[in-house]
């Protein structure tokens, strides 16, 4: 082959992409053993925990949405966002949003002349319409805290929740009595931030929760740290200078507003795979 013409193709390569902020494209079917869609196990684990029905929940670090998407759609809160620093996940979860929308079949009745074509039948799309003509567009807007409405108490937003000055930290949004999530988020924040970026984050998610809101943290352990450390430059010097290690996340929390009301342990038979069966502490904003 000409070298000039082999120089050509290696350069027409795509570029791997380097998931730096752990926003791998395909998270959820990573870290369950069976994604078939069905409640994500930990929102099953926390319902009879943390007092969702009728709060507004902000879902840090969303990924593809399918926790957000289950906290929405099964736990009555009135409002429920995600926010992912990656563009291309958001659209993603909106795109698994308006699915499932389209895909809603219209409540069961036990006579015929029970059903209403205009109320019953409005929104219902048979799967072959999907198909052809696309899912259904969201046509309502976000409804007010005090309704809580499928689908439209979902949203998704790009944020990078650490640095940037979004309107989720201002009006009308500080008003917001917000029950914060953060899933499988700490390691990620800590290998591009470091020390400095974790106590940012505890900060404002303590600034953004109303008082005896909730934090939900499932922090890696730093053992699983190193094997990320080297996707850049920038991980592997941070690793190295990391001084707040993931065990000493409680003291921190305990002696900065926060009391610990319960600790998930990963059940017996639980489809989580390895590397991702880890404890989900429950903080309340004192």
């Amino acid at each position: 082959m000409d070298i000039d013409r082999e120089s050509e193709i290696l350069e027409e390569q795509p570029e791997k992409k380097v998931y730096q902020f752990g926003n791998y494209p395909n998270y959820y079917g990573y870290r369950n053993a069976f994604n078939n869609f069905e409640m994500d196990e930990r929102i099953k684990w926390l319902k009879d925990v943390v007092p969702f029905q009728g709060k507004r929940v902000l879902d840090i670090g969303c990924n593809s949405g399918f926790a957000t998407l289950n906290i929405g759609k099964h736990l009555e809160s009135s409002l429920v966002v995600g926010v992912d620093i990656d563009e291309s996940l958001i659209v993603k979860a909106t795109k698994s949003l308006k699915m499932d929308y389209s895909l809603q079949r219209p409540v069961l009745k036990e006579n015929l002349e029970d059903y209403s074509d205009e109320e019953d039948f409005e929104h219902y799309f048979p799967m072959s319409c999907v198909i052809k003509y696309g899912s259904l567009p969201l046509t309502k807007p976000i409804v007010k805290a005090q309704k809580s409405e499928y689908p439209f108490n979902t949203k998704f937003i790009t944020v990078d929740f650490l640095n940037d000055s979004h309107d989720l930290l201002k009006e009308p949004f500080d008003s917001i009595n917000w029950d914060m999530i953060s899933l499988s988020l700490t390691k990620w924040i800590h290998l591009n931030w470091g020390d400095r970026g974790i106590i940012e984050l505890f900060k404002r998610v303590y600034n953004c929760l109303n008082p005896n809101g909730h934090f939900i943290l499932e922090a890696q352990p730093f053992s699983s740290y190193q094997s990320k450390a080297r996707i850049t430059q920038l991980t592997k010097d941070i690793y190295r200078s990391i001084q707040f290690k993931p065990e000493q996340f409680k003291e921190y929390l305990l002696s900065n507003g926060f009391r610990l009301i319960k600790t998930i342990q990963v059940p017996e038979g639980s489809l989580q795979t390895k590397g991702f069966k880890r404890p989900i502490w429950v903080y309340q904003k004192i």
